[in-house]
């Protein structure tokens, strides 16, 4: 068997910028919501533009920056529940939620109607609707609170201060004191919060119909989910902006990232070592993970796996890191795809399975983002890729597989196989060392899965 080829050059030490890798990132927060890709710069564009026009200190500046880049890090908390609730795709739920009134019982249960089970019969949908519209307020609000809960925790985890964290816990509390998670009011609320929920309710109205209605919603809204003021200063720098380069920028997503990189210059362009990179990688694989039951610890697992690989195999300490990390963030690509297929407890259909296929070509979408990742996309997005070109997404040739992508692909069919999921069930070491030795030289490197076999004690007792 010819030996796989290996990356050639790991990609060389530069300056990470945070504002940088928080801003790739936040493309796959704007996938799992169900929104236009830049979601999450636009409003941080417009955010920091507020910002500044409120005259904030440069720290307040700087926690605002990353508030706007992170408030939909919760989100993949309630993606199951959303789904096992509404029986629909979570992603349209999020997006129209971003926007729903709860408290207007007509448009609330108008959402319940057109949103809930649409496509099943008479009884099943009836046996959802039932629930949803006596108690759906109190389902709803309690998700808020846990996806306001969780995302607090993560952007801890990811080395932020609590000011950013209780911004993110804040939310989806509006100005009259009726909105969701805890019920506190006007200037209780912090004005990142604040801002953060005004910018994104004005890009939903605006990528679906325009400026003029966008505005429309954020004016009738005053004084209610939104500070009179705010809305005076978002009409401002909008109407100031209108028709600059400024503006164009905002509605181009070519021209986004570097209008919104910039920004940080307002502030603090902070770098950040391996180390914090690695928290980040972690930490969004955690967010991956917890899209759906099946997946919880499936990243955190195949890395592990993969390093032990890697190590048997002899890669050197800086690849082994390189690679862990494309380990975490290889089905980072699942934030685009509904909990419908991630939970399914049964066989998928083939049009489903070429649905759940596209995760790996969002993979390589989502990381390619980043300069420093170009390479590793490719590496970790290839991992259904097989040796006899019968893989996805772009069925390569055994020749164009590398060594890397490789061990990512021993490491993830064997958690499959032991956890399994919705419709395949788990299976024990003995069966699994089975299938995938079978598997070896048609999907399977021969080299990689025996050095992960000479690994599977040490990770046990582990």
């Amino acid at each position: 068997m010819p030996t796989a080829r290996v990356v050639d050059l790991l990609p060389q030490p530069h300056r990470l910028l945070l504002s940088e890798v928080i801003g790739s990132f936040s493309y796959a927060l704007d996938m799992a919501e169900g929104l236009t890709p830049g979601h999450s710069l636009r409003c941080c564009w417009l955010g920091s533009k507020m910002g500044q026009l409120l005259a904030l200190e440069a720290e307040d500046l700087w926690d605002l920056y990353f508030v706007l880049l992170l408030k939909d890090i919760g989100g993949s908390s309630i993606s199951s529940k959303l789904t096992l609730l509404f029986e629909c795709d979570e992603k349209i739920i999020k997006s129209k939620l971003k926007v729903l009134d709860t408290n207007n019982i007509v448009d609330l249960l108008k959402f319940i109607f057109s949103n809930t089970s649409i496509r099943s019969n008479f009884l099943t949908r009836t046996a959802k609707l039932l629930p949803l519209i006596l108690n759906g307020k109190y389902y709803l609000n309690e998700l808020f609170r846990t996806r306001s809960e969780r995302g607090a925790d993560l952007v801890i985890q990811l080395g932020f201060n609590d000011n950013v964290a209780d911004a993110i816990h804040c939310l989806n509390e509006h100005w009259d004191g009726n909105g969701q998670a805890d019920g506190i009011k006007d200037h209780v609320i912090p004005v990142s919060s604040q801002i953060a929920l005004i910018t994104e309710v004005f890009d939903v109205y605006f990528q679906q119909n325009g400026i003029d209605c966008a505005l429309d919603e954020i004016k009738k809204r005053s004084g209610k989910w939104f500070s009179p003021e705010l809305v005076t200063i978002l009409i401002s720098l909008l109407k100031n902006n209108h028709n600059s380069t400024t503006w164009q920028s905002f509605t181009s997503e070519s021209n986004l990232k570097q209008q919104v990189y910039s920004l940080q210059s307002v502030t603090t362009n902070l770098s950040i070592d391996d180390e914090r990179l690695d928290d980040i990688a972690t930490a969004f694989a955690q967010i991956v993970d917890s899209k759906s039951p099946y997946t919880n610890g499936h990243s955190t697992r195949v890395a592990l796996y993969t390093d032990a690989i890697a190590n048997e195999l002899g890669l050197s300490v800086g690849r082994r890191r390189w690679l862990y990390r494309g380990a975490l963030l290889h089905d980072i690509g699942n934030m685009g795809l509904s909990n419908l297929l991630l939970d399914k407890q049964s066989e998928l259909s083939l049009s489903e399975k070429k649905e759940v296929e596209l995760h790996s070509a969002n993979t390589f979408k989502l990381l390619h983002h980043l300069q420093s990742f170009k390479e590793l996309s490719k590496v970790a997005s290839a991992h259904h890729e097989r040796l006899d070109g019968k893989g996805y997404p772009k069925a390569m040739t055994e020749s164009k597989i590398t060594l890397e992508t490789r061990i990512i692909t021993v490491a993830n069919i064997f958690d499959n196989l032991m956890i399994g999921n919705g419709c395949i069930e788990s299976l024990s070491l003995v069966k699994v060392l089975i299938i995938m030795e079978k598997q070896c030289d048609t999907i399977l490197d021969r080299d990689c899965f025996n050095a992960f076999k000479k690994r599977i004690p040490s990770l046990l007792q582990n």
